[in-house]
């Protein structure tokens, strides 16, 4: 499973700085957000399940699309897992890990952040 801080994304929040805020993020729901760095779109979503923060990039290890077709939609119907909409892959949403589909046994990349005083920091 690889980690991946923003800092040097140009455009990003820099080590410390405010992403956003927890009461922003929905219970089972994400918030997305893109960073420009030179020619390359870094794409992240931050996730709130069961009170817990989950950050991740935004690109499935077996095609490298995102995994939402709608806007702050990345979990199945049930809310047991991530999924990306394009070929049905789920992973556990605390792990990252793909548990079923054509990428099981891969990680999504997580995100290095803190939370600090209800608030989403770069990490």
């Amino acid at each position: 499973m690889s980690k991946i801080s923003l800092d040097g994304c140009a455009g990003a929040p820099a080590l410390g700085d405010v992403i956003c805020s927890v009461k922003d993020i929905k219970e089972g729901m994400a918030l997305e957000f893109s960073y420009q760095n030179g020619d390359d779109l870094l794409d992240i979503f931050i996730l709130r399940k069961e009170g817990k923060i989950y950050a991740y990039k935004n690109t499935c290890p077996h095609a490298g699309t995102p995994l939402n077709m709608m806007p702050e939609t990345f979990m199945e119907r049930t809310e047991t897992y991530l999924m990306c909409h394009t070929h049905g892959a789920l992973f556990n949403y605390s792990t990252g890990e793909c548990v079923g589909g054509p990428c099981k046994g891969s990680y999504l990349t997580q995100i290095s952040i803190q939370i600090k005083e209800g608030l989403v920091l770069a990490a």
